[in-house]
């Protein structure tokens, strides 16, 4: 499933990351490791719209829409 909105062009970056945290179970681990943390970010395209996507390095190791995993609360 694409994080990817085309809308809000800079979000295909979040795909990059899924990817990369998706690819090698080891990295994966050591940026959970090193992160401790799920991280939020709030981004505003050109048209003034906001939406969120998170970074669960906290537990899981993966990206996704929203501010925080369901139940969860983002860090920073």
């Amino acid at each position: 499933m694409s994080l990817k909105k085309d809308t809000f062009p800079s979000s295909a970056a979040f795909d990059a990351i899924n990817s990369s945290l998706q690819t090698d179970e080891s990295e994966r681990r050591d940026a959970i490791k090193k992160g401790q943390a799920i991280f939020a970010f709030i981004i505003k395209n050109k048209d003034g719209q906001t939406e969120s996507w998170h970074i669960d390095l906290k537990e899981k190791g993966t990206v996704g829409m929203g501010e925080a995993p369901a139940g969860k609360k983002a860090n920073g």
